[in-house]
């Protein structure tokens, strides 16, 4: 999703709750340079791992 993109889902409920903060902080930090951002779920073991190989989690980055 790009930034229109992710404020129309936020406007029409799609993106709701806790996650607009998440969504919205995670965008502003791939808009000053960071690279990807990965928000994952609850703590758990192996959840850093599995979040950078991608199998778990919703990832925002920069688009190529």
């Amino acid at each position: 999703m790009n930034e229109n993109e992710i404020n129309a889902a936020v406007q029409d409920g799609t993106i709701s709750g806790g996650m607009i903060a998440k969504v919205s902080e995670s965008l502003r930090a791939v808009k000053n340079g960071v690279g990807k951002v990965v928000i994952a779920g609850p703590p758990r073991a192996g959840l850093i791992p599995d979040a950078v190989k991608g199998l778990v989690g919703t990832s925002v980055e920069v688009e190529r």
